[in-house]
C-alpha cells in the first residue's frame, strides 16, 4: 500500500477508535478525510434500516448542498436505467462503479465517475460507502483497492461501535461487553502500563496463534520478529508515554514461527481523573494485503509469461549499473536479441506454442548469464541483456555468441520441431551512449544491422546505424501506402538458351518508385517481411507477372516461362497454394509457364510443410526452381526430397569463373549432377563472354545476366524482342 494511503488508513482508525466522540462526528470525519484525500466533491456513508432502505448517516466534500443530506433516504432507482449503484452494491455485496452516475443522491451532482463499496462485517452488507470523483477523473485501481480496505475496516469498527453502543444502552453489562470484545474481527489486547497483557480477544489469539492462557501476563515481546531494532521499540514506548498513542506497521512472529505484517494502533485508556490506567491495542493482520501488493509489484516489474524482468525494471537496473560504471570507470554492454520468424510460429502453431517457445528461449538465455547480469523481456520476441563490468568489447562478443549458440537450435512444440534462430545487436557504455534509453536504441539499431547479415548474426553498434535507423523508419512508414498508391512495378530479366535470339524465360523482379527515387529491394523487402506486408505484396507480384506473361504469350512468345520469387513469409501462408491457383485461373496464364523460385534455406526451415506445398504446386503443373543453389546447408538433401525442375547457379559462383579453380570445379559438379537427375540449369549473373563460354562449354546452356539482358520494363522487353534481336 502506498505510504499516503497507509497514513490515511491510520488516521481513519484513530478517528474510529477515539473515545468519547459522537457517532455522527466520527463518520463525518472519516468521509471528510476520504473526500479531501481523493479530491472528491462528495463522499457519503449510508446505513440500511430493517426494511433495507439506505439512509445517509454522514457526508463530506465540497458540494454546497451536502449538509441537507443526513437522514435522507437514497433513491432506489434511476428510471429506465434500473437500480442505483448503492442498492446494487447492497444487494450483491460487491463494489459498484460507473463512469457517469447522476441519480445516486437526493441532490443533483455534476456528472462524474462514482464508486459505491459495501460495508459488511458479516455475511451481508449493512450499509455502503459512496464517493463521486471530480469531473473528468476516474477512480484508479489502486484507489479502489484502498477504498475496499477502508470499507472493510470501517464496517468492522462500525459493528464494534454499534455493539458497544448497544452494551451502553443495556447499562454496559459485563457479559454484553465481553460479547462485543469476543466477536470483534480485529485483534484486541488490553495491557497494564508496563505492557503486560491483561486480556486478549479470540481474534488476537487467532492472529498470533497463542491461546489466551499463554499470552496473559506476558508482554508484547513474546511476538518480537527480530526485524526491528531497539531504537524502534524505544520510539514506540516514548510515543505512548508522551501522546498516549502509537500507530504504524510492525512485523511480529506467530507461535509457529511465521513472521507476518501487522497494522497496529495502541491507545491509552484514562480514568475519570484523566490518568492513563490501561493500554488497548487494535491489531489487523495485513499479510494478505502485503501479498497482493507483492503480486501487483511483480506484475508491474516482471514479465507475466517468462517471469523475467520487464522493460521498466531492466531500465531501473541498467541506470544503477551505469551509475556504478561511471564511478569505477568500467564498461557495460547491452545486448538486444530478437528471434527470427516468431510470427510464423504464432500464426501456424498457435499462441500457446508461441508462448512455449518464448519461455524456452528465456530459460536458455538466463542459463548463460552470471548472477550480476540481467536478462529482460521487452515483449513479443525481443529480449535485452545487461552485462556490467565487461573488460573488453571482445568479451561482449563472446557472451553474444554463447547466447546465440545456446538459444538457436531445435525446439519441440507439440508434434512439430521448430528451428530457432535470432540476431543480437550490441551497444557499449560509455562509447555508444550514457543512458538506458540511448543504449537500448543503439543496441536495437545494431540488431537490425545483424538481421541484414543473416540468421544467428551479431553486430556492434556504429554511429552510421542511427542514420539507417531513421531511413528504416521513413521507408517502413511509406511502405504501408505503397501498394495502394501504385508505387510498385515489375521489371523482367530475360533468360537465353545458347544460340537462341528470343528469350526462353524471364525472372520477375520487384521495384519501388517513391518520391521520384527507385528504392532497391534489399532496402524494402526485409521491412515488408517485418511489417507483415510481404504476403499482400507477393500476391500483387504474382498476379502482375502472370497477367504480363499471358500478354506475351498472346504476342507470340508462346514458350516463354515467367519465374516469380517466393519469400519465406509467403511460403508459410496456409493459403499459398489456393492463392496461386486462383491467380492462374483469373489471369489465364498456363501453370506450366509459371516457375516458382524458392531458396534452399526456405525448404530447410519449413521441413515439415515444404513437401506438401511443393507437391501441390507440382500437381498443379507449376515449375519449381531452387534459387541461389549451392549457398545453403542442404543442397543435396533438397534435391533428393523435393520435386525440383530447375537449379539456378548462384551469381557468386559465376563471378568466380576465371579466378578460382575450386569454384569452377563446384560448377562442373553441379552441372553433372543436374544432368544425371534430369534437372534444368540456369546460371545467374553472367556478365562476361568468358563466363558465358565456360558455362556453355560445361553443359549449362541457359544463362541470365547483364551480358544478355538487363532487367527491363514490359515496353522495353517488347521493343527489344519484337524484332527478334538480342538486346545490347
Amino acid at each position: 500500500m502506498p505510504p499516503r494511503f497507509q497514513s490515511l488508513l491510520l488516521d481513519i482508525h484513530a478517528r474510529l477508535l477515539s473515545a468519547g466522540t459522537d457517532h455522527e462526528e466520527v463518520l463525518d470525519g472519516v468521509v471528510g478525510l476520504l473526500a479531501r484525500a481523493l479530491g472528491c466533491p462528495a463522499a457519503w456513508i449510508a446505513l440500511a434500516d430493517a426494511s433495507g432502505t439506505l439512509h445517509i448517516e454522514a457526508v463530506g466534500g465540497t458540494h454546497p448542498q451536502l449538509e441537507t443530506l443526513p437522514g435522507q433516504a437514497l433513491p432506489h432507482s434511476k428510471g429506465l436505467r434500473g437500480e442505483t449503484l448503492a442498492y446494487r452494491c447492497l444487494r450483491t455485496g460487491k463494489t459498484a462503479q460507473a463512469r457517469d452516475a447522476v441519480a445516486e443522491l437526493p441532490i443533483t451532482l455534476p456528472p462524474g465517475a462514482t464508486a459505491v463499496l459495501p460495508l459488511a462485517s458479516g455475511a451481508a452488507p449493512h450499509g455502503v460507502l459512496g464517493l463521486r470523483a471530480a469531473p473528468g477523473r476516474s477512480f484508479r485501481q489502486g484507489e479502489l483497492a484502498f477504498l475496499e480496505t477502508v470499507a472493510t475496516h470501517l464496517a468492522a469498527v462500525l459493528a464494534l461501535r454499534a455493539r458497544v453502543a448497544a452494551a451502553d444502552e443495556a447499562l454496559a453489562h459485563r457479559h454484553q461487553a465481553a460479547a462485543v470484545f469476543d466477536s470483534a474481527m480485529e485483534g484486541i489486547f488490553i495491557t497494564d502500563l508496563n505492557g503486560r497483557i491483561l486480556a486478549a480477544n479470540p481474534a488476537a489469539c487467532r492472529i498470533t496463534g497463542y491461546d489466551a492462557a499463554e499470552v496473559l501476563g506476558a508482554t508484547p515481546a513474546l511476538f518480537k520478529s527480530g526485524r526491528h531494532d531497539q531504537a524502534f521499540y524505544e520510539a514506540f514506548w516514548a510515543s505512548l508515554r508522551a501522546y498516549g498513542c502509537w500507530r504504524g506497521e510492525i512485523w511480529n512472529r506467530r507461535k509457529n514461527g511465521e513472521i507476518y505484517p501487522e497494522l497496529l494502533c495502541v491507545s491509552a485508556i484514562h480514568d475519570d481523573s484523566g490518568q492513563a490506567v490501561r493500554f488497548v491495542a487494535l491489531l489487523i493482520d495485513i499479510s494478505e494485503q502485503k501479498r497482493i501488493e507483492s503480486e501487483l509489484a511483480r506484475k508491474a516489474y516482471y514479465d507475466q509469461l517468462t517471469g523475467l524482468p520487464n522493460r521498466g525494471l531492466f531500465e531501473d537496473y541498467l541506470a544503477k549499473v551505469l551509475a556504478r560504471a561511471r564511478r569505477e570507470g568500467s564498461t557495460v554492454a547491452v545486448l538486444f536479441f530478437d528471434l527470427d520468424d516468431f510470427k510464423y510460429v504464432n500464426d501456424t502453431l498457435g499462441h500457446d506454442e508461441g508462448d512455449r517457445l518464448i519461455r524456452t528461449v528465456a530459460e536458455r538465455l538466463a542459463a548463460c548469464l552470471r548472477s550480476e547480469d540481467m536478462v529482460a523481456r521487452l515483449g513479443g520476441d525481443e529480449f535485452v541483456v545487461a552485462l556490467p563490468g565487461i573488460p573488453h568489447m571482445h568479451d561482449a562478443a563472446t557472451v553474444a555468441r554463447k547466447l546465440l549458440d545456446s538459444v538457436c537450435g531445435p525446439v519441440a512444440l507439440g508434434t512439430d520441431e521448430v528451428y530457432v534462430s535470432g540476431c543480437i545487436g550490441i551497444a557499449l557504455f560509455p562509447d555508444d551512449g550514457d543512458s538506458p534509453d540511448l543504449l537500448l536504441r543503439c543496441a536495437d539499431n545494431a540488431m537490425y544491422g545483424a538481421k541484414e547479415l543473416g540468421s544467428n548474426s551479431m553486430l556492434f553498434y556504429r554511429p552510421e546505424m542511427h542514420t539507417r535507423s531513421g531511413e528504416r523508419f521513413a521507408i517502413g512508414s511509406a511502405l504501408k501506402n505503397a501498394l495502394g498508391a501504385n508505387e510498385f512495378f515489375l521489371v523482367y530479366q530475360p533468360q537465353f538458351r545458347a544460340g537462341a535470339q528470343r528469350p526462353v524465360g524471364v525472372e520477375a523482379l520487384l521495384r519501388w518508385r517513391h518520391n521520384g527515387e527507385v528504392i532497391t529491394p534489399d532496402r524494402f523487402i526485409p521491412l515488408s517481411e517485418e511489417k507483415g506486408l510481404i504476403v499482400e505484396v507477393g500476391e500483387w507480384v504474382l498476379r502482375t507477372a502472370c497477367t504480363q506473361g499471358r500478354l506475351w504469350h498472346e504476342q507470340g512468345f508462346s514458350d516463354l516461362r515467367v519465374a516469380v520469387n517466393l519469400s519465406a513469409r509467403q511460403f508459410r501462408e496456409r493459403t499459398l497454394v489456393p492463392m496461386i491457383y486462383e491467380v492462374l485461373e483469373e489471369t489465364g496464364f498456363p501453370p506450366a509457364a509459371l516457375e516458382i523460385e524458392i531458396t534452399e534455406s526456405l525448404t530447410l526451415s519449413n521441413a515439415n510443410s515444404a513437401p506438401n506445398i511443393l507437391g501441390a504446386l507440382k500437381e498443379m503443373g507449376v515449375g519449381i526452381a531452387i534459387d541461389d543453389f549451392g549457398t545453403g546447408y542442404s543442397s543435396l538433401a533438397c534435391l533428393g526430397r523435393y520435386p525440383i525442375d530447375t537449379l539456378k547457379i548462384d551469381l557468386s559462383f559465376v563471378q568466380a569463373i576465371g579466378r578460382d579453380p575450386r569454384v569452377e570445379a563446384i560448377i562442373c559438379a553441379i552441372v553433372a549432377m543436374a544432368g544425371t537427375l534430369g534437372i534444368a540449369l540456369v546460371a545467374e549473373g553472367v556478365e562476361t563472354e568468358a563466363q558465358r563460354d565456360f558455362l556453355l562449354g560445361r553443359g549449362c546452356d541457359v544463362i541470365q545476366g547483364y551480358l544478355v539482358g538487363k532487367p527491363m520494363l514490359p515496353q522495353e522487353f517488347d521493343a527489344h524482342f519484337a524484332s527478334g534481336l538480342l538486346p545490347h
